[in-house]
């Protein structure tokens, strides 16, 4: 039987299979022969495809700066590509034959054979990182992928290794940065721990001293010199505190609590704190933002430190006898609040030098007190708050310093529709026993949606404070059945009142629950190590807050 090539009568060439049989007569003599030819073109050309499609794979392989190898199930090597000579040394052909584990790292060996047993029970491929020894003796970090293929019945398995050393390398520098950077941060971090205390300390004596003086029977010239240490004192306080709060920002830091909050209940606190600086010039002040508009999702506080910076601001660079406007409306999808003056504007270059640190314009000359880092530091925290804030001004005519932020839902109009439209709850069973619940928080419209919620509780008599140390002696005082606490307040952090809380034998047992819009699962475990009983996220789910109360105050009834 012979393979040979054929032609039709139009000449087009076809294979065949030839076999030629001899046919012999009664006699055994052989009389003649029979051809029988079969059609194998089919064949053939489907065999020309697969040894063509072998040769690609092979030149491929060839020429592949990966490591392409062949092996049998035991880990011998059949095929290595030419990338296994140059990559690790080894001359031609030295590898086949030879047993692919001799050359794994002896700590990567298990986890190798581990990727072939369960390629070979699978079938599925495997990725592996692992370690092949050069010849040189140094080891090639490598990420391999083993994948199992037929081959003439038997089963082989490939192997395709991608040289991942540099990457490795590049990552190993790159934690050991991260760590590095973290023992900076934790080292800036007890620096400002102890800078706080450490400057703090002798500003106290230093002002004390002096407002005792202060009280004193002094002749002018004394009152006048104590009068330039009160001052003195009081705004190297201030610089102290900028540039605390500049390097808390940088060292990422800064704890904010983002919640729902009304501008106009923030403006009108800052207009009390700002209003007799601008009497001693004469300033007035136009505003329309009521109480009830203009909310946004900021930090409180944060929000208030950038509103007193921007109306003191405001005033102490205006004209005597000047205007401050304040204004609020939306734009686009954000809430933008403008601080608008009369004063003498800013310059085009010096617009661009505005918000850099202790960058003062010249201003140092004017008698103006400053250091230059109260814009900075507004920037920043807008910023963190996901907001924008910005300036612009004519000169001669006046400035307009601007801040972008989220816009919230009032929280107490959200609750008084959905309770409008369900339908009204009923009182069942006997009267239950009055219980006192502690409410610490700065935010009014929290405070206010608390109380709208617990009016609906007439057994529930609430006590509030929006500072953390009247808060502690509220607690001393009435010593309530519960105590609803925020995690951030303007005197102290609520942590630290929790551990103050759980410190005194007079508050040690009773129930915190923290509010905060930190939902973060570390936060919320270390607070319940410190003593918290539950912990809500705000903006406060309703149902559950009422829940999560009701059934704290159950167990503390038993």
């Amino acid at each position: 039987m012979v393979e040979l090539i054929n032609y039709r009568k139009d000449g087009t060439p076809f294979w065949v299979e030839l076999s030629i049989v001899p046919v012999a007569n009664e006699s055994g003599w052989f009389t003649h022969w029979v051809s029988i030819q079969r059609d194998i073109t089919g064949r053939r050309q489907a065999e020309e495809a697969v040894r063509k499609a072998e040769e690609r794979y092979r030149l491929l392989a060839d020429n592949s700066r990966d490591l392409i190898g062949l092996l049998d199930l035991e880990g011998t090597v059949l095929y290595a590509s030419p990338s296994h000579y140059q990559v690790l040394g080894y001359g031609d052909m030295e590898l086949v034959g030879h047993n692919i584990f001799g050359a794994i790292h002896a700590e990567d060996a298990a986890c190798a054979g581990a990727a072939v047993g369960a390629l070979v029970e699978s079938g599925q491929s495997q990725t592996v990182e692992l370690r092949l020894g050069r010849k040189d003796g140094d080891w090639l970090e490598v990420e391999a992928i083993l994948s199992l293929i037929p081959d003439n019945g038997d089963k082989h398995i490939l192997l395709a290794a991608r040289d991942i050393t540099a990457r490795k390398r590049d990552e190993e520098q790159l934690q050991a940065a991260k760590a590095e950077a973290e023992r900076a941060n934790l080292a800036k971090s007890e620096f400002l721990s102890r800078m706080s205390h450490e400057l703090r300390t002798p500003m106290n004596a230093i002002l004390g001293f002096a407002q005792l003086l202060e009280m004193d029977d002094l002749n002018a010239e004394q009152r006048q010199g104590v009068d330039q240490i009160l001052k003195g004192g009081r705004h190297l306080l201030g610089l102290i505190n900028e540039v605390l709060d500049i390097a808390r920002i940088e060292a990422g830091r800064l704890s904010l609590s983002p919640e729902p909050v009304q501008i106009g209940e923030v403006v009108q606190e800052v207009l009390a704190l700002v209003q007799p600086l601008a009497a001693e010039r004469n300033i007035r002040f136009e505003h329309t933002i009521s109480p009830q508009t203009c909310h946004v999702t900021a930090d409180r506080q944060r929000l208030r430190q950038v509103l007193v910076n921007l109306m003191s601001n405001a005033v102490k660079y205006n004209r005597e006898g000047g205007l401050v406007r304040l204004s609020c409306a939306p734009v686009g999808n954000r809430m933008r609040l403008e601080v608008s003056d009369t004063g003498p504007g800013i310059s085009p270059a010096g617009l661009e030098k505005l918000f850099m640190p202790f960058e003062r314009l010249g201003a140092e000359a004017s008698g103006v007190e400053g250091a230059g880092i109260g814009l900075s530091i507004c920037r920043r925290l807008i910023e963190l708050m996901n907001g924008k804030i910005g300036v612009h001004s004519v000169e001669r005519e006046g400035s307009t310093f601007w801040v972008e932020l989220p816009p919230a839902t009032d929280p107490v109009w959200a609750f008084e529709r959905e309770q409008a439209a369900a339908p009204e709850e009923k009182q069942t069973g006997a009267p239950r026993a009055p219980r006192t619940v502690l409410c610490i928080e700065d935010n009014v419209s929290n405070l206010k949606l608390i109380e709208r919620v617990l009016a609906r509780r007439p057994e529930v008599h609430l006590l509030a404070a929006m500072q953390g140390g009247l808060g502690l002696e509220l607690a001393r005082a009435q010593k309530p059945d519960l105590i609803l606490l925020d995690l951030h307040l303007p005197d102290m952090p609520g942590d630290e009142v929790l551990h103050h809380l759980r410190a005194e034998v007079e508050t040690r047992d009773i129930p915190v629950v923290m509010l905060s819009a930190d939902a973060t699962p570390r936060q919320i475990e270390r607070l319940r190590a410190a003593g918290a009983s539950e912990y809500l996220t705000k903006p406060l789910d309703i149902k559950l807050f009422l829940q999560v109360m009701e059934e704290t105050l159950k167990k503390g009834s038993l």
